[in-house]
């Protein structure tokens, strides 16, 4: 469900009916916003809703390795099937799959990161 969010931000970017394409530069920080936003409050729904159960580890640490860990995978899968299908929204998965490598290679925190861990640290979602 969370990479669904990215699909929905990016189609949007990408629709010259919905933004000029003058402005797309200045709305995709926005947009980035919006998918982390989203995906952030159903990640805590579901936490929430699955706490104390068998379905997600006990560990913060583990529930956002085993998150980071699915999404990734399910970028790559999405990537596949749009090479498959010769499609133009292969730039979404792969945008999704560079972020996730860049949070992982910066100070820039995953979506996991920021909504399951605890707030000891002062990085942000969107960098520094």
């Amino acid at each position: 469900m969370v990479r669904s969010f990215d699909y929905v931000a990016y189609k949007v970017l990408r629709d010259l009916g919905a933004l000029r394409e003058n402005d797309r530069d200045a709305a995709e920080p926005w947009a980035n916003l919006w998918s982390a936003w989203v995906g952030a409050g159903f990640l805590r729904g579901y936490l929430s809703l699955t706490k104390g159960t068998h379905l997600v580890p006990e560990g913060l640490e583990h529930t956002a390795i085993l998150f980071d860990a699915f999404l990734l995978e399910k970028a790559l899968y999405e990537l596949r099937s749009e090479l498959e299908r010769r499609s133009p929204d292969i730039a979404i998965p792969l945008h999704g799959i560079a972020h996730m490598l860049a949070a992982k290679t910066s100070t820039r925190r995953t979506l996991a990161e920021c909504f399951v861990m605890p707030h000891s640290t002062h990085r942000s979602f969107l960098g520094g």
